[in-house]
């Protein structure tokens, strides 16, 4: 069912799907552990009492120690979450994460900026490989790479239930939009007026596709395709056009943050990149903001922190949003 037809039918169409399909889920419903936190990075996460230390654990691969987190976030908040994606807007952090517990409903948590609290979580497609996350100043774009497509969620919406339902998960799987999509969309970010989606590739380098989204016919355009590195798990652009990628694979392996001149600079050689940096394994989503960039991992999710899969456990976890400045 295509949700938004029209700028005239939108409205009321939505409307109608609020009232007959919407379905919210307490903290208490879903059974969520609660954090504990202790002092100058450390926490304690669930219910498992493992400890990290942050700081420690990036300052092993980082010989410069500008750094910090975003103490007030708490990512992680179920048992088996496992955080992809990352995009800011004015107002809010939003995450994307997929659930390691079959059946369970992928998430877009969105925190408050300033306070950390989190308002409002978004229940996405079950037993999904939910990827990358944008803000395009009017929709939240999802990448979800079981279905191939890149999914929309008004940002008009979200105002809305934080408005109406702060604090619980509301059930969008029958709201959202899927945008097929020419490339697997493991990550995305939006620049220029267009949207920008990037395939993870363990050792061949990949594709990243341009997107123009024409909202008067509710249509997604590919533009050009360009060359990314293996290993991709997130995307961003400086105002200046320059190219921040977040590179990593497997839990005990460093992860990298490569930045290219142009996204042109890249394709013409993947190997040509003005910086790189080295950081803790499992980088995901990265996001550039006012000359700092944001960055995800997934290291402290169950199966990476506890080796539950059978694959060991991560050597260097990371349980909040690392900042670095650049200089």
């Amino acid at each position: 069912m295509n949700l938004w037809i029209s700028k005239n039918k939108k409205l009321c169409i939505f409307s109608l799907v609020l009232c007959l399909g919407l379905t919210t889920i307490s903290k208490q419903e879903r059974n969520t552990p609660g954090d504990k936190f202790l002092s100058s990075g450390d926490s304690i996460i669930r219910g498992n009492m493992v400890k990290i230390n942050n700081y420690e654990n990036v300052s092993k691969h980082m010989e410069n120690k500008n750094f910090s987190f975003l103490e007030e976030i708490v990512i992680f908040q179920e048992e088996e979450e496992y955080p992809q994606g990352i995009c800011m807007t004015d107002d809010f952090v939003l995450i994307s994460s997929y659930s390691g517990v079959r059946d369970n409903l992928g998430t877009v948590k969105v925190f408050d900026k300033k306070t950390g609290e989190c308002l409002l979580v978004l229940g996405m497609d079950e037993n999904s490989h939910l990827g990358g996350i944008a803000f395009d100043g009017k929709n939240i774009w999802v990448c979800n790479s079981s279905n191939m497509t890149i999914e929309r969620i008004p940002y008009s919406f979200i105002l809305q239930m934080i408005q109406d339902n702060k604090g619980r998960m509301i059930d969008v799987r029958n709201l959202v939009e899927g945008y097929r999509v020419n490339n697997i969309p493991s990550t995305i970010t939006y620049y220029d007026k267009t949207l920008w989606v990037a395939t993870h590739s363990v050792w061949t380098n990949a594709t990243m596709v341009r997107y123009y989204y024409n909202e008067e016919k509710n249509k997604l355009n590919s533009q050009e395709t360009f060359w990314v590195p293996p290993k991709v798990q997130g995307v961003t652009f400086t105002d200046h056009g320059e190219v921040f990628l977040s590179t990593s694979y497997g839990r005990t392996k460093p992860s990298y943050i490569k930045k290219y001149k142009s996204v042109y600079a890249m394709t013409d050689n993947v190997k040509a990149f003005k910086k790189e940096i080295e950081l803790p394994p499992c980088s995901e989503g990265i996001v550039y903001e006012d000359k700092k960039l944001y960055i995800l991992f997934e290291s402290a999710g169950k199966k990476y922190l506890e080796g539950t899969d059978g694959k060991g456990k991560s050597i260097a976890p990371i349980d909040k949003i690392l900042v670095l400045e650049e200089k």
